[in-house]
């Protein structure tokens, strides 16, 4: 591969090149600038090593009024296509950095021998529909949602995190479910490099004579993996409706694929507690929000975890019970001397009548008489 050589500048005059592209990121703010180039490859955008990973401090400078600006000349072997991508870091306690915004030049970019030409970008906050994402060296954009984009590093063409290089190697690098350690189905597909093409026994979601849904496992139909067969053997405790809808409404070989589609998420929670044994504040909220717009939602509580848990409307505090058409309510948690130093919480949502998510809520009495805000402390696990 041809490499991309650099000169960082903040006027032109800084660098001597005749033929290059330069990038000026003159919108947006951050702390940091991270620079990523892809090299086009064979129809795919092939991390630079030597161009990736440049970083800026650019804190308390307004990129509007002094962009900050990166040259890029190419190696040598003539013009080649490139796209930049740039992340906002922002800088928190103890020098921690949070990926706050990109810029990305969605239009690949082509060297014209003779010429310097400048490409503006403005960094986008990060959001629903906008978003830049890490899987091993791989970067994923979307921008928006619909339109994602893939910067690759040269030994991970499917960008799984698992490269040919590494050991074991990912026997299938043109494929992102199949690489050593993934998780296997009953599907005639060797997932995870292993040699063969399915476990004896699988995971299954079924409903039972209460129409609650739980976890079992159900036999494969044949070595070779050729789906499922038999009744699913109820084993594992109560879930979310959201993995047994999914799993009834798959049409693939092993409808746990279907399942394992419903985003789950894990946060930690403190509840502070009064010394009456009553929760700070008659309780602690934690915003719900839907990833998306969709017609209609529904958020339905699944478990208590033997704490007092309801939807509130985020504006008027009305309650909403344990279930809401409410896009984005707040779940509210309170507790009392009968309730249990820990438990979990957990919450699923149907976007549009389909399972989208499930949320699991360790939740953790603490001990605050002072009662200072806010009284629902939680961070994703």
């Amino acid at each position: 591969m041809r490499a991309v050589s650099l000169c960082m500048l903040l006027t032109l005059s800084a660098c001597s090149a005749e033929t290059g592209i330069l990038v000026s990121v003159n919108r947006g703010a951050a702390d940091i600038l991270e620079f990523y180039v892809g090299v086009e490859q064979d129809g795919h955008y092939i991390l630079d090593s030597r161009a990736s990973g440049t970083r800026a401090d650019v804190s308390g400078r307004n990129l509007a009024i002094t962009p900050y600006e990166l040259l890029l000349e190419p190696g040598a072997g003539g013009a080649l296509s490139i796209r930049v991508l740039v992340l906002g870091k922002n800088r928190g306690e103890s020098n921690s950095e949070s990926l706050g915004s990109f810029a990305f030049t969605q239009t690949p970019q082509r060297f014209i021998e003779g010429e310097v030409l400048r490409r503006s970008v403005g960094l986008n906050s990060i959001n629903s529909t906008r978003w830049a994402r890490t899987t091993g060296a791989c970067r994923r954009i979307a921008f928006p949602a619909e339109d994602r984009y893939f910067l690759y590093p040269s030994d991970d063409l499917d960008c799984d995190g698992h490269g040919t290089l590494k050991q074991p190697p990912d026997c299938a690098d043109d494929d992102a479910e199949v690489f050593p350690g993934a998780f296997e189905y009953c599907d005639n597909k060797d997932t995870d490099c292993d040699g063969s093409y399915a476990p004896a026994r699988v995971r299954c979601y079924a409903i039972d004579q209460n129409t609650d849904c739980f976890a079992g496992t159900r036999d494969c139909a044949e070595a070779t993996g050729g789906g499922v067969s038999g009744a699913c053997t109820l084993e594992g405790a109560q879930v979310a409706q959201a993995y047994c809808v999914a799993y009834n409404a798959c049409e693939a070989l092993d409808p746990l694929r279907c399942a394992r589609s419903v985003s789950e998420a894990r946060y930690g929670c403190t509840l502070k507690m009064q010394d009456a044994l009553k929760s700070c504040g008659g309780g602690g909220g934690f915003a719900l929000d839907a990833p998306w717009r969709p017609e209609s939602c529904q958020w339905r509580l699944v478990q208590n975890g033997g704490f007092q848990v309801e939807f509130l409307n985020r504006e008027t505090k009305a309650s909403l019970g344990a279930a809401t058409e409410d896009c984005n309510p707040q779940l509210q948690v309170s507790a009392d001397a009968q309730s249990p130093e820990k438990g979990t919480v957990i919450v699923e949502f149907f976007a549009d009548g389909n399972p989208g998510w499930v949320r699991h809520f360790e939740i953790s009495q603490l001990d605050d008489s002072s009662c200072e805000s806010p009284f629902l402390e939680c961070e994703r696990l």
